[in-house]
C-alpha cells in the first residue's frame, strides 16, 4: 500500500505565471531606463545646442547688442540730465519771480515812504497866506534839501515840487514850461530888495550852478524824474532857466 503523504506535485501552470511576472517586471525597469537616457539625452541636447549658438554667434552681433545697451544708456543719461535741467530751470525761474516780487513789495513801500515825506515836507507851504517872505524862506529851505541830497529813480525820486524854483507863485502853481523870464526876473528883483548885496550874489550865484544843464546832467537828475512828460518838459526849459538867471544878475 501507497503511503499518500508525500509532497504535492508542481504543476506547469504555477511555473509559466511566475516567469510572466517577472519578464512584466523586466519591461517595466527597462521602459523606465530607456525613458530617462530619452530625457537625459534631450538635456545633453539643449546643452550643446546653447553651447553652439553662443560659440558660433558672429562678433559683429554681440558689437551691435553692446552699441545698442551703449545707446541706450546714453538716452537714459540724457533724459535724466535733461529732467534735471528743466528742474533747476523751473527753480529758478520761480526763485526770480519771488526775487522780483519781493523787489516790487519793497518798491512799493519804498515809494509810498517817500511820498508821505514829500507830504511832510512841502505841507507847511499849502496853509496861511502866501507872500514874498515865504517865498523866499522856501526857495532857501527847498534849495537846500535840492543840493545836498542824491536823488535816483529807484530809492529817490525826483518830484516837481522838490525843484526849488525861483519864482514868486506858491509852489502848488509852479511847472517848468511857467518859469519864464518874467518870472525868474520879478523873483531875483523882489530877493534883490530884501536881502544883503553880498548875500544875493551868493543866491544868484549858487541859483546859476543848481540850474545849470551839465549840473543836473552830472547828477542824474533827469533820469530821476519818473514821469516821462515831466522829464521831457524839465529837460527842454533847464537851459533856459540858467540864461534867466543870468540875465536876473
Amino acid at each position: 500500500m501507497e503511503d499518500a503523504s508525500g509532497p504535492p506535485p508542481t504543476t506547469q501552470g504555477n511555473v509559466k505565471e511566475e516567469t510572466e511576472e517577472e519578464r512584466e517586471v523586466q519591461r517595466l525597469a527597462e521602459s523606465r531606463r530607456k525613458m530617462a537616457e530619452l530625457n537625459a539625452d534631450r538635456d545633453r541636447q539643449r546643452q550643446r545646442e546653447q553651447t553652439v549658438r553662443a560659440e558660433t554667434e558672429a562678433p559683429s552681433s554681440r558689437r551691435a547688442k553692446a552699441e545698442t545697451r551703449r545707446r541706450e544708456e546714453e538716452e537714459r543719461l540724457k533724459y535724466e540730465e535733461a529732467a534735471r535741467k528743466e528742474d533747476e530751470m523751473r527753480r529758478q525761474e520761480e526763485k526770480k519771480a519771488r526775487q522780483q516780487e519781493q523787489a516790487r513789495r519793497r518798491r512799493e513801500e519804498l515809494l509810498r515812504r517817500r511820498q508821505d515825506e514829500l507830504h511832510q515836507r512841502h505841507e507847511q507851504w499849502f496853509s496861511g497866506p502866501w507872500n514874498l517872505s515865504r517865498a523866499l524862506e522856501r526857495y532857501r529851505i527847498c534849495s537846500a534839501f535840492f543840493d545836498k541830497t542824491q536823488f535816483s529813480a529807484n530809492d529817490q525820486p525826483l518830484a516837481l515840487i522838490d525843484i526849488p524854483w525861483p519864482t514868486l507863485r506858491h509852489p502848488a502853481n509852479n511847472t517848468a514850461s511857467e518859469v519864464d523870464w518874467d518870472t525868474v526876473k520879478d523873483f531875483f528883483t523882489a530877493a534883490k530888495g530884501c536881502i544883503r548885496p553880498n548875500e544875493y550874489k551868493i543866491l544868484v550865484r549858487q541859483s546859476m550852478h543848481r540850474f545849470h544843464p551839465d549840473r543836473w546832467t552830472s547828477r542824474r537828475l533827469y533820469i530821476s524824474i519818473l514821469d516821462e512828460a515831466q522829464r521831457n518838459e524839465i529837460e527842454t526849459s533847464e537851459s533856459l532857466h540858467d540864461r534867466h538867471i543870468c540875465e536876473a544878475e
